[in-house]
């Protein structure tokens, strides 16, 4: 029932993005239409090595970060949707509707230039930072607490606690969808063609507990 009514409310963004964008809208209906594939077939249940590979790659960070790990450049990748534990994948509707959220959230990202290459995380030691996003540079403040990483603009004195991995030289973020909101809006200062489909995805993704939108940074060498 959780499943079916996530999925349902997920249909509904794209009317709900309808005034802010045609193409937005048209790329939403699609994922509707295919979301809605995946229900009434019941072929949203993945392969087991499927299941595990995007479950494990994933899941929340658990491991107590330290500052070393952290520090340096980080250039973004790509968005992920980001799971508590095994049991939400499957809640979710598996791999093939995780996918979905993730190509749908890719390119709402892309409209507001946070796209792959274009964003670059730099940590100081100092806990001083910077986020640059094409041109524009906006300067930040981090601290760690165990799995948690927060961001405060000091600007706009906004802060931004999320939950953080690193594996290997992949940097792993993920909030709710008003704190990625929040993100992108301080980085990009724009907000037209996200807001409505945030708030929206905001309120689905508490029908499925335990799952989150993450963002993927890799470490610049």
């Amino acid at each position: 029932m959780k499943k079916s009514r996530f999925l349902m409310a997920f249909v509904a963004i794209a009317f709900l993005a309808a005034p802010q964008e045609s193409k937005a809208q048209s790329l939403l209906q699609k994922l509707g239409s295919a979301v809605s594939s995946i229900t009434s077939s019941g072929s949203s249940s993945p392969s087991t090595a499927g299941t595990v590979a995007q479950t494990v790659a994933n899941l929340l960070g658990t491991v107590i970060l330290k500052t070393d790990s952290v520090q340096g450049t980080w250039v973004y990748s790509q968005p992920c949707v980001a799971f508590e534990s095994e049991n939400v994948l499957t809640q979710l509707g598996g791999v093939a509707a995780s996918t979905k959220i993730e190509t749908t959230l890719k390119s709402l990202l892309q409209k507001a230039g946070f796209t792959e290459g274009r964003v670059v995380l730099t940590f100081n030691s100092d806990s001083t930072g910077v986020i640059a996003c094409g041109t524009r540079e906006v300067d930040v403040q981090w601290s760690l607490s165990g799995t948690d990483l927060t961001l405060t603009f000091p600007t706009t004195q906004k802060s931004i606690k999320m939950n953080a991995k690193v594996s290997g030289n992949t940097l792993q973020v993920a909030m709710n969808a008003e704190k990625l909101l929040t993100l992108v809006t301080s980085v990009t200062e724009k907000t037209s063609s996200l807001s409505t489909t945030m708030n929206t995805l905001n309120s689905l993704l508490k029908n499925v507990n335990g799952l989150y939108l993450g963002l993927k940074y890799t470490r610049k060498e």
